[in-house]
Order: C-alpha cells, then sequence, then structure tokens
C-alpha cells in the first residue's frame, strides 16, 4: 500500500478569542445584524479581527468577513446558497468556508418557566462526517479551485430544550444549541490535504463495500465521490459487478513538476484514457454482435421448429 505522510493543516484553537463571545446568553431568536444564531456568530466574532470586517458588501452579495487574509464565509448546512457567492467572490479575492463540525455534544433539559435544569444527558462524540461530505457534494465544481479553502472546526455544543417540568417533547418547545470550546481547526487547502478521510487500511484497489468496511461510520458512497473530485481516489474498471478504485499516488508531486514532465504527464494519461475508451467500444461492440446472433439463432429455432410441427399436422 502506498503510504502518504502529508496531514492536513491542523490548528490548535486560541481560547481566549472564543471565551468573550460565549459569555452572553443566548436568547433563542439569533444574535447579530443579520439574525445570526449563536454558532455563527460566535465563529465570525473568533475569526474577525475588529467589529469592522463583519458583513461587508461584495459586489451584490454580503461576506460574513473580510480580512487581510481574504473572505471568511461561515455556513453551517445548506453549501447550496454559497454557489452563487462562490463565483464572485473567488474572482475577488481567496475564500475560505467554515464549517462547524458537532465534535461532542450534551443535551439539557431546561425548565422554560424558571431556567433551572432538569436533566442533563451524556456526552456524546461524533465521527460521521455524512453530513459534511453532502455539503461539499453541492460545491463540488469549486472544490479544485486554488482560491477556495475549507475549514473543519471541530467544536463542543450544549443543546438546550427548553420544556415543560414533565420534560415531554412538544412542539412549543425551544431548542438553542450553545458552543462550549472550540476543539480544533483543520483546513482543506488543496487536493492533498484531503487524503487524512482515507481510511486506514484500506489496500491500494478497493471496492466500494472494502471502503465502507475500514471507514465504519457514514456513507461511503458519498465519501468516494468527493475523494474522486479532488483527484484522490481514481476509477480503474470493475471486479465482477463491483466499481474498482485506487488511490492516486502522484498528486503530491505535481507542484514540484517542471513543464517538460508535465507534459509527458499530460500525455501518458492521454494515451492511457483512449486506450480505456477504445477498450470500452470494442467491449460494447462484441456485446452487441453478440446479442444479435443470439436473435439471429432464436429466430431460426422458431422457424424450423414451426416447420416442425405443419409437417406433423400433415402427416396425421
Amino acid at each position: 500500500m502506498w503510504l502518504y505522510d502529508k496531514q492536513p493543516f491542523y490548528v490548535p484553537p486560541d481560547i481566549t478569542c472564543l471565551t468573550p463571545v460565549l459569555t452572553p446568553a443566548d436568547s433563542g431568536d439569533g444574535v447579530g445584524i443579520l439574525n445570526e444564531k449563536q454558532i455563527h456568530a460566535t465563529l465570525k466574532s473568533y475569526f474577525a479581527a475588529t467589529l469592522f470586517d463583519k458583513e461587508i458588501k461584495i459586489g451584490s452579495y454580503f461576506a460574513d468577513l473580510v480580512t487581510e487574509n481574504g473572505i471568511f464565509e461561515i455556513q453551517t448546512a445548506n453549501f447550496s446558497y454559497l454557489v452563487p457567492k462562490l463565483n464572485t467572490f473567488l474572482k475577488a479575492s481567496h475564500v475560505t468556508i467554515v464549517y462547524p463540525f458537532h465534535k461532542k455534544s450534551r443535551l439539557n433539559y431546561v425548565d422554560k418557566a424558571t431556567g433551572e435544569i432538569l436533566s442533563s444527558g451524556r456526552n456524546v462524540t461524533a465521527s460521521d462526517m455524512t453530513d459534511f461530505f453532502l455539503e461539499l457534494y453541492r460545491i463540488r465544481q469549486y472544490l479544485n479551485d486554488p482560491n477556495l479553502t475549507v475549514c473543519i472546526a471541530d467544536i463542543a455544543v450544549e443543546n438546550l430544550r427548553y420544556c415543560a417540568k414533565d420534560m415531554k417533547r412538544r412542539k412549543t418547545d425551544r431548542k438553542v444549541a450553545v458552543p462550549t470550546s472550540l476543539l480544533r481547526l483543520t483546513f482543506l487547502e488543496d487536493s492533498d490535504s484531503y487524503r487524512c478521510f482515507i481510511p486506514e487500511g484500506l489496500p491500494e484497489t478497493f471496492t466500494l463495500k472494502e471502503f465502507r468496511k475500514c471507514m465504519r461510520s457514514g456513507d461511503a458512497g458519498i465519501a468516494i465521490k468527493i475523494l474522486q473530485y479532488v483527484g484522490v481516489i481514481d476509477y480503474i474498471g470493475k471486479r465482477g459487478n463491483e466499481y474498482l478504485y485506487k488511490t492516486v499516488s502522484y498528486t503530491h508531486l505535481r507542484a514540484h513538476e517542471t513543464g517538460r514532465n508535465l507534459v509527458c504527464r499530460l500525455l501518458l494519461e492521454k494515451k492511457k484514457n483512449n486506450t480505456q475508451n477504445t477498450k470500452k467500444k470494442i467491449k460494447k461492440k462484441h456485446v452487441w454482435q453478440r446479442r444479435v446472433r443470439k436473435k439471429k439463432e432464436k429466430r431460426r429455432n422458431e422457424y424450423t421448429g414451426r416447420k416442425k410441427r405443419r409437417k406433423n399436422k400433415v402427416n396425421t
């Protein structure tokens, strides 16, 4: 198995920048000038240098933050809303999309009349990244853009459920997610940094079933699609009825390639693709010829069968 030693850019969070934002209580109606929830507003204040960096108009859209490091967009869900923004922002500056991932969470039942905590659940640690891959799929056409960076912010969250004293769930109950700490920041800056999502123990060539087995949790199908889009995984054919994939081993060398090597590699890839296409065409042609042959044999057998039946009738 080919081993890759490069890791994504992990940054330990600066807790001093995060704690002042967490002290005010959440009213539940959202905070910020655009009715933002507390997780969104907390991360925005964490990445902002000053108060004047927030909600800057670029073109016909408002950016969450504009700093010396570029444009920051904090998006908790629905990356499809970012598509029209990215068309404008990527032409102007470098864009960083911050995605808060609820790494640790706990559910607390709070009396909505008195504010007293009625019950506290246990801490749950999440490892399923399916939602994150689904969001990336919505902006898949921009993932290979050099001006785009995706930042995963691992946070610990207290889920407060304001209910009556009997703790029965009702439609009128209010739910509030309050971030308590920032655990880690992961920056995905290029295609090679996505290799952190390749599970350990995966063979060099593998099927979807083998990938799912090594992944243990999450949707393996959407994960493979995203890794294909960024060029970390390549489709190489079939093993029986299953699709066969392999990990691409040469992408880390592309940044250091000379012009001559780059041209040679592109020519080799083009030749490989052409040979694969011709093989597929020949295979399709053989399959089609086989089907035509079978149909002709079937018609011939039916015709001879009819002849025999007529002879038998005449003889009787």
